[in-house]
């Protein structure tokens, strides 16, 4: 991450900033969850793949998601 996104703020951030952290099944896949109030079993159906695997998945770009936003140094 650049210094300069590093010293703003966390709630703004750009979105695109916070995207480009997953790769692109992943980035649909919160996109489908929070942005299209889908369930993971309408996710999995839309994607084709297990309603286990998409939890698997959301589970995983969260914490990724997460390490982004608190793992930064604030001072910076």
């Amino acid at each position: 991450m650049s210094d300069a996104l590093r010293r703003q703020p966390l709630g703004i951030l750009p979105a695109k900033t916070i995207s480009d952290a997953l790769p692109e099944r992943d980035r649909a896949i919160v996109i489908m969850r929070f942005f299209g109030d889908m369930t993971q079993t309408q996710i999995g159906q839309q994607l084709g793949i297990s309603q286990m695997h998409v939890s698997r998945l959301l589970s995983r770009s969260l914490q990724q998601l997460r390490v982004g936003f608190f793992d930064r140094d604030p001072t910076r």
